[in-house]
């Protein structure tokens, strides 16, 4: 069996698509995903164009770190997902990993999450690696709490956004900056309960690994203070 691919020969070059044999056999800690949205990100660009120190993936490969998709197959040692679950998160594309531009890709367990019900898989698929790096600086680094006063650059931004929904949760007060142009809806978010906070989420731009480019899309998003975000984020490598 065959499943599509979208490679990157050399840095800085287009996408080729091309076919690699089905996956190997799964350790005891990985899943097997079915990949309906693959995320891009500013790192995804440097990383393609070998710019990205820190995040380096051998070439040519696969790239793509995040992804949103339905498990297919679960290692002996997975118990916390079913076959035809929903899982979203950043699981590749660095390291030698195969990254999430195909159509399947072998995860580790820990790197997944089930995806919320109310956002669809490109939305899913638009999160992980800002929702990361946004609760990392917020609670892991500063610590944020109730009684905080929280400056938000780029509240509208990728990471921005989601700074803003985290710190909430968190029942801090929160002062962003945007620039005019960038308009995003915050309604609703003062009469919240200080556990959740739904608010409007811009996405980044989405696809599916088939094709099929999307804009920004608005979709409600829930921060739960008790739980760490999932390690999870897409657009069509034509697109790129």
């Amino acid at each position: 069996m065959q499943y599509r691919v979208w490679l990157v020969e050399t840095p800085g070059e287009k996408f080729t698509e091309s076919e690699a044999p089905i996956i190997r056999s799964l350790q005891p800690n990985e899943v097997l995903v079915r990949i309906a949205a693959s995320g891009v990100n500013p790192l995804d660009t440097k990383i393609r164009a070998g710019k990205a120190t820190h995040a380096k993936q051998p070439l040519p490969a696969v790239l793509g770190l995040d992804m949103a998709g339905t498990v297919e197959e679960v290692g002996s040692g997975v118990t916390a997902f079913r076959v035809g679950e929903e899982v979203y998160g950043l699981v590749g594309g660095v390291g030698g990993r195969q990254g999430t531009l195909a159509e399947f890709v072998l995860a580790d367990a820990g790197l997944l999450a089930r995806k919320p019900g109310n956002l669809s898989f490109r939305e899913a698929a638009a999160l992980p690696l800002s929702t990361i790096t946004a609760w990392e600086g917020l609670v892991d680094r500063a610590q944020v709490h109730a009684t905080q006063k929280v400056l938000i650059h780029a509240g509208a931004g990728g990471v921005g956004h989601v700074a803003v929904q985290i710190a909430r949760a968190f029942e801090a007060e929160v002062l962003r900056l945007s620039r005019r142009a960038r308009k995003i809806s915050w309604k609703g978010l003062a009469q919240l309960p200080s556990t959740t906070i739904p608010a409007q989420l811009t996405s980044t731009s989405a696809c599916s690994p088939m094709g099929s480019a999307s804009t920004s899309s608005m979709t409600p998003l829930v921060v739960q203070r008790s739980t760490h975000p999932s390690r999870q984020c897409a657009d069509t490598p034509a697109t790129l």
